[in-house]
């Protein structure tokens, strides 16, 4: 099913997300379907890179992802309580638009390289490097996940610029 897009400033963007716990079983059958089914769906419906739990109104730890390059190049990916353990000092700023902020593009430097473990919807623990596009879409997605958005990297003045852009895109 495909779910409706949260948008700015829906108070469940700026929650910490909880991390998801795989002991309590009912719940894992509606984290599969969640996984498996909606959240996905959603994802390629907007045709996005990425897409965290919350901006559908699910406050959990949960991100999907269209990897574009590496270990999981062209893959649906779900990350599940997704924790980055190392992170680059070497930035890469470019372009990220946001489907809970419509139209919106910011220029924001992440790092280049981020290194993270996480745990698929069938409870197996993985761990990879993200590079480029991947790196910054997780590292966007994550941020969600800490009740942090893309337009808190930029001043008030940039923000509103870009909003005015969008509006009359």
């Amino acid at each position: 099913m495909i779910l409706p897009i949260k948008k700015w400033p829906d108070p469940i963007l700026l929650q910490v997300c909880r991390p998801w716990d795989f002991d309590d079983q009912p719940t894992h059958r509606l984290l599969q379907r969640f996984i498996e089914q909606d959240l996905i769906d959603t994802m390629v419906s907007e045709n996005a890179l990425g897409l965290a739990a919350n901006q559908v109104g699910v406050g959990y730890r949960i991100v999907a992802m269209n990897v574009q390059a590496g270990e999981y190049a062209e893959q649906k990916i779900v990350l599940v309580n997704p924790i980055v353990s190392k992170q680059s000092d070497e930035l890469w700023e470019a372009t990220e638009g946001c489907l809970s902020f419509p139209r919106v593009e910011l220029t924001i430097a992440r790092s280049k390289y981020v290194f993270v473990h996480w745990t698929d919807v069938t409870g197996n623990l993985h761990s990879g490097i993200f590079s480029d596009i991947d790196a910054k879409c997780l590292l966007h997605e994550i941020d969600h996940l800490d009740g942090k958005v893309f337009k808190d990297y930029v001043s008030d003045l940039k923000f509103k610029t870009a909003v005015r852009k969008a509006k009359k895109k």
